[in-house]
């Protein structure tokens, strides 16, 4: 069974501290209790680690600095 998407969190979400692109909350296919956050820029790619809870991978993704000057 696949763990439900969660948009209320997405809605929180920084934008990539490396180029600035929208990001993806989702769970992994094969792991769906499993959360990460992706980069959805293709050239960029930018990915958390796989965390347990959604908040976590929010939480994670958002405290990256940003680079952009």
């Amino acid at each position: 069974m696949k763990a439900p998407v969660c948009c209320a969190t997405t809605a929180d979400l920084q934008p990539c501290p490396f180029c600035g692109g929208t990001a993806t909350l989702s769970s992994l296919p094969h792991a769906p209790t499993w959360w990460r956050v992706r980069c959805n820029e293709y050239e960029c790619g930018a990915t958390t680690w796989a965390m347990g809870e959604v908040d976590t991978a929010v939480e994670a993704w958002n405290r990256r600095a940003n680079v952009q000057a």
